[in-house]
């Protein structure tokens, strides 16, 4: 460390009470390595909440959608799909950020990019869970109808209160699941690829609820486009092709 950037940083730190520096550790999130099931779904229930108020319906993908319907896998952070919704995301983050002050946002990491990133603070020094809030279309997401949402009664503990979840069908979400596991592997950046296996594992035990019918109740194929079903059996292929054992799995899952 430079004695110039020493001195800096000796300043900032003994200035700790100032507004500048108060503002500067606020808006740079530190996510714990591992975030609680409990805290994961409190932010989960808050996100739904701030939606409704704000007049949109919505539903949940990714792993807390993939962990209500069974998966072992412990959230570490929220994606859920915006239905509904006229004005752009980052529009409607702030809309967000506004309406509950625990919302807030900070810079992409990546220098070029123009969006912001949207946090939920939870209690303790520098602890955030990450929330995406993601429009139909956006990464080949079909619009859900609402009547479609499988809502599910879910508990993050088995000591917790039990809450209506709003859920993507079980058919799309593994579609969706299939779609991120290909992307991974294709992109250039190794800190994507690193997140195939994780993805390996959650496809394939979610395939094996289904199979064991788990899953409760998955919800009809019948207003999802033939483009996004045309394009999730050749990631399937793909997929098989990379993992024959889980053949007989994918047998079973008709769309």
């Amino acid at each position: 460390m430079s004695s110039s950037y020493g001195s800096i940083y000796s300043s900032a730190y003994r200035s700790t009470n100032s507004v500048g520096y108060s503002s500067l550790i606020s808006s740079r999130p530190r996510r714990p390595a591992i975030l609680s099931s409990t805290e994961v779904f409190s932010v989960a229930t808050a996100t739904v909440n701030v939606l409704r108020s704000l007049g949109y319906s919505s539903c949940f993908v990714g792993s807390v959608a993939c962990s209500v319907y069974g998966m072992s896998r412990t959230p570490n952070d929220i994606d859920i799909v915006v239905l509904g919704c006229s004005v752009s995301q980052e529009e409607l983050k702030r809309q967000v950020t506004n309406f509950n002050s625990d919302f807030y946002t900070i810079a992409s990491k990546d220098p070029l990019a123009t969006y912001r990133v949207l946090w939920y603070r939870l209690s303790g020094y520098h602890r955030s869970c990450k929330v995406d809030l993601l429009l139909p279309g956006v990464m080949n997401i079909p619009n859900v109808p609402t009547v479609s949402i499988i809502h599910r009664d879910h508990a993050p503990t088995s000591y917790g209160d039990r809450v209506s979840r709003p859920l993507m069908p079980f058919i799309p979400l593994l579609l969706l699941k299939l779609q991120a596991w290909m992307d991974h592997g294709e992109s250039a950046k190794m800190h994507m690829r690193l997140k195939q296996p994780v993805d390996v594992a959650d496809i394939k035990e979610l395939l094996r609820l289904f199979g064991e019918k788990r899953v409760g109740t998955v919800g009809g194929v019948a207003w999802i486009p033939e483009s996004f079903l045309g394009e999730g059996r050749r990631r399937v292929r793909a997929f098989v092709k990379a993992h024959p054992d889980t053949r007989k799995a994918w047998e079973k899952v008709v769309f």
